[in-house]
């Protein structure tokens, strides 16, 4: 990681490890606590949460076979950081003066060991998976959404497009019919009957 890697990971990045901690926690407790199956397991993020779900689905504990649900989600923290980056600030993002924030908030997601990457903890998930989007989303834009990301690889995996609503698409809640189909997807992940 480097000198400025290593001091800023000190304080900066124990938020981000707790978050994925947690999950971890929780995972362990489920499976060696109650004497869950793992694959009787479902992690369901958006977002960053679903970042964070693959994070722990793939992290110490080999939780590899869990379900996992990641709605709405990136292909990289440091790429979303540095599509909204200049905006955040006023800028245009084709500036000169923009071009060098995006790239500098990039660099500092990465050195301050924040980067999440979706797309290599997605392959390494083995249990029911299943990915939600929305192509009108503001937050995370297609060019950066893991289901784009993954577009080459997702063969027969579960992809649920959510409706291109006017206002937040990000944010908002499911539909009716969406949630209907959330819900049918969670029950196959947890085996449960119909």
């Amino acid at each position: 990681r480097g000198w400025l890697g290593e001091l800023l990971s000190r304080y900066l990045t124990l938020e981000r490890d707790g978050a994925v901690l947690d999950s971890e926690a929780a995972i362990q407790y489920m499976t060696v606590g109650l004497g869950i199956p793992k694959p009787r397991l479902l992690l369901v993020g958006q977002s960053i949460g679903g970042a964070f779900a693959l994070a722990a689905a793939t992290g110490d504990l080999n939780a590899s076979e869990v379900g996992v649900c990641s709605a709405r989600s990136f292909s990289s923290l440091s790429a979303t950081v540095e599509v909204h980056a200049a905006a955040f600030l006023g800028l245009p993002s084709d500036s000169r003066l923009g071009k060098f924030i995006r790239d500098a908030a990039r660099f500092l997601v990465v050195a301050s060991g924040w980067e999440l990457l979706a797309v290599p903890a997605w392959r390494k998930v083995t249990g029911f998976k299943w990915l939600e989007f929305s192509r009108d989303d503001h937050i995370i834009p297609p060019s950066i959404s893991l289901i784009t990301s993954l577009h080459d690889d997702l063969g027969s995996e579960r992809v649920h497009e959510l409706a291109a609503l006017p206002g937040d698409n990000h944010n908002r809640s499911h539909t009716i019919g969406e949630l209907r189909q959330h819900l049918k997807l969670c029950q196959a992940a947890l085996g449960l009957p119909a």
